[in-house]
């Protein structure tokens, strides 16, 4: 092999040969792709795909062999070489691009399948696919615009022709026949006719318009599997990454865990915790796994945590047994806060089986997560820990919605690297509920098309299940027959309904103080819809109540999500009694028990999940109390969740809870599941239908347009120097900020990535014009803290107070 590598000259990175970065990353992309299990039959033969696969890999990069690029790579001059980089006939995509549509085109010919139904697309997506394997995946009808253009401008067309005209001829067709075999692809035929190649990919034009009145998804989520493919390939090749070895999770890992960890004498919720944990798992003995979306729909604080993941890894081993592939397990959760508690508890359970956790077992991923991956043998740099995190290379991942879904709706490199990973798993959707209305037809199609053809299981975990799957067409089984009972059996709360008046804040401050002077021996929830009135009412109550028994914290984004997490720990660990005030970051997952909660009016899915904090343990004598108040801002005469919720969401609650004056929780299903009834019925899905649209035309830039988190103004990074560990810190960044190669520069940011974000929070960018560092990050020093940042409300903006 060395002997036939020695003719070859051209490299496509230093000290790598493009012969052989080729054809590596076409055998990793056709090995990666044969290990998915697909069912897209119907559409495309698995064995023709695997060679398409292979071909994209094998030519993503062809263009590296002009001169121009070599000339450029071997540079040692910084100026020279940035003066190199920057001409347009260095740049490899577009000529890479052009010849892999004509040999992914060719190749088709060869079998007769070039005119067939969904294999005539395949060509022009290759094209796309590697056009942008350095970039962000464009819309369809601009990428064949630019070849239009390309046609009718002697300039641009002058370019390709320097290019191809600059290659060594002998070195390139000896580089296709060492990867595909002699008389498969002749680079002659390709400089003879490459204006006419140009053409015909501006003729695809036409099909693109066909394929968009279809209203067909399979091509969206076909290029993201292509792309996906090749760019983890392209990457794991050019960084060095060796291929993990799998590992095998016991099926019985959490029955295990459970035997000795749990109390042998229970309470009433332990007895209903053990009885849906074992209700749930003995489904897996006559599990149809042609059943790929499932339905977890129980109390909270019943254990949706232990169980659905133990029905995950015996879902795991049943496929592995009867399917033969090896799923990954993927754990996704709305908030922060709760990706780190549910860490933590699958953690507790994997421990027991394993002295080392390694994070090929068990991975958490999310912006502020830790960028280091171990194994027994190593831990790897950071630039590689990074990489293999991105990927989701482990056998459990917990991670963040975000991550998920933008993994699966997108159009951006980074995002999309993981996605072929996400396919062939098991997801565990938690808190399914916090997803806006408007985003449910979106995520039914596409969940739906990558469960069937992709062989993707989803678990779907809540107390108030929303109707975004359709029971009656059979979109998703249920796990628990009578799943009504346990709602009826926990009688914990009630919600006391305040909502005939408006209340205004002064008001209701006096109000929760009466109550906690009143009943002393109580622990108190105070939840708010803005910043600035949370913190009134902790400055307030802290004032009025201040005792050597109480202990007060306050959380919100205002907080440095350090301190913000240290609280709910000492929250949850503390015997003292507790007085809360939170914005809505406490709301779904965060597992605390409180006696006595006050609610500002939000959407009735919210208020259920604030209600899951209260009497949570059953330990209370009576039940627990949740005051819901419709409380108004009298300084701008407005109400204070019309700074934060739809007023269709707000209407729709008030609809629900007319006439009512409490509400127990045995009845907050019923409630619920008529509140998403009339959210389903009467809300606008036009949005889910703009982007499917978009999805449908291969319109990839519009999928920026899927949005999981809204924001109503822009917003700027703060940071908190607020010790003398931030400060060093801080230090380390501007020693980053000098570093002028972007490499070293990305590497030693990410060194320090997870500590610099410990003390970061975001705020409107009109609010941080006196702590404005650059334009892109707010700096408050050590020596200003007293006048920039409260150390227990947090950020104090310079005129007006925060709104959310």
């Amino acid at each position: 092999m060395e002997q036939r590598l020695s003719q070859f000259k051209l490299y496509s990175h230093p000290h790598k040969l493009l012969i052989s970065h080729l054809k590596e990353v076409g055998t990793l992309s056709r090995n990666t792709f044969l290990e998915k299990r697909l069912n897209i039959e119907e559409y495309i033969d698995i064995d023709v795909l695997s060679k398409i696969v292979y071909l994209i890999g094998a030519t993503h990069d062809i263009g590296k062999a002009s001169t121009y690029f070599q000339e450029y790579l071997t540079e040692k001059d910084p100026i020279k070489k940035r003066q190199l980089k920057s001409r347009n006939e260095t740049r490899h995509g577009l000529l890479s691009s052009i010849y892999t549509y004509h040999i992914t085109k060719t190749y088709l010919e060869q079998i007769s399948k070039d005119k067939e139904d969904y294999y005539s697309l395949l060509p022009i997506i290759s094209f796309f696919v590697v056009k942008r394997h350095h970039g962000n995946l464009a819309n369809s009808l601009k990428e064949i615009n630019e070849i239009h253009e390309i046609l009718h401008d002697q300039k641009l067309t002058s370019i390709i022709t320097s290019q191809i005209n600059s290659m060594d001829e002998s070195e390139i067709q000896n580089t296709l026949d060492e990867m595909f075999g002699c008389n498969v692809a002749s680079f002659s035929d390709f400089k003879k006719n490459y204006l006419k190649i140009i053409k015909d990919i501006d003729r695809e034009f036409m099909k693109l318009l066909k394929i968009q009145k279809r209203k067909l998804i399979f091509y969206y989520f076909l290029t993201l599997l292509l792309y996906s493919i090749l760019i983890d390939s392209d990457k794991s090749d050019a960084i060095g990454a060796s291929t993990l070895i799998r590992e095998d999770i016991s099926p019985e890992i959490v029955d295990n865990y459970k035997k000795n960890r749990f109390d042998k004498n229970p309470n009433l919720v332990d007895s209903i915790r053990t009885e849906i944990y074992a209700k749930v798992n003995k489904n897996i003995e006559n599990l149809d796994l042609e059943n790929k979306i499932y339905l977890l729909n129980v109390p909270t604080g019943t254990g949706k945590t232990i169980t659905s993941f133990s029905f995950a890894i015996k879902l795991k081993n049943k496929i592995q047994s009867e399917k033969g592939w090896n799923p990954r397990i993927i754990y996704s959760l709305p908030y922060l806060s709760i990706i780190d508690q549910n860490y933590s508890v699958i953690e507790d359970i994997i421990s027991t089986e394993y002295d080392i956790i390694t994070s090929n077992i068990l991975l958490k991923h999310h912006h502020l997560s830790e960028l280091v991956y171990k194994t027994i043998e190593e831990e790897y740099e950071s630039d590689l820990s990074l990489f293999l995190i991105e990927g989701w290379n482990s056998e459990i991942i917990i991670t963040s919605f975000i991550q998920l879904f933008h993994g699966i709706i997108s159009n951006r490199n980074r995002s999309l690297r993981k996605f072929h990973n996400i396919i062939n798993s098991i997801v565990i959707l938690d808190e399914i509920q916090t997803i806006p209305h408007k985003y449910w037809k979106l995520i039914n199609e596409s969940l739906n098309f990558i469960s069937k053809y992709y062989n993707t299981y989803f678990i779907i975990v809540t107390a108030t299940a929303p109707l975004i799957f359709d029971t009656d067409r059979n979109e998703i089984k249920n796990l628990l027959d009578n799943h009504m009972k346990y709602y009826d059996q926990l009688n914990r709360t009630r919600l006391n309904l305040n909502l005939e008046k408006e209340v205004n804040f002064e008001e209701f401050k006096n109000i929760v103080l009466n109550d906690i002077l009143t009943r002393k021996e109580k622990s108190f929830l105070i939840v708010l819809n803005t910043i600035s009135s949370s913190k009134e009412m902790f400055n307030f109550l802290k004032e009025s109540t201040n005792n050597d028994l109480n202990e007060y914290y306050y959380l919100s984004s205002n907080i440095i999500p350090i301190d913000r997490l240290n609280r709910i720990r000492k929250i949850k660990s503390s015997n003292k009694r507790k007085i809360i005030v939170s914005t809505q970051v406490i709301e779904a997952g965060v597992d605390i028990d409180i006696d006595i909660i006050y609610r500002d009016l939000a959407p009735l899915d919210s208020i259920n999940q604030i209600a899951g904090r209260c009497n949570r343990n059953f330990l209370l004598s009576v039940q627990g109390e949740v005051n819901i108040y419709l409380l108004k801002d009298d300084n701008n005469n407005r109400k204070y969740y019309s700074y934060i919720y739809e007023g269709f969401l707000i209407n729709k609650t008030l609809e629900v809870l007319k006439g009512k004056e409490f509400v127990e929780e045995k009845d907050f299903l019923k409630l619920i599941n008529k509140y998403f009834l009339l959210v389903k019925e009467l809300s606008s899905d036009q949005i889910s239908r703009d982007i499917l649209e978009s999805l449908y035309k291969l319109e990839f830039h519009e999928t920026g347009n899927f949005k999981l988190i809204e924001e109503d103004y822009e917003k700027i990074d703060i940071f908190i120097e607020i010790n003398e560990n931030a400060k060093i810190i801080w230090e380390k960044f501007l020693e980053v900020l000098d570093i002028k190669d972007p490499i070293i520069k990305k590497k030693m940011f990410l060194d320090i990535k997870k500590s610099f974000y410990d003390y970061i929070i975001s705020i409107p960018k009109n609010k941080a014009n006196d702590v404005l560092f650059s334009e892109r990050i707010g700096y408050v020093p050590l020596n200003m803290i007293n006048n920039k940042y409260n150390i227990e409300t947090g950020y104090i903006p310079k005129d007006s107070p925060l709104i959310i």
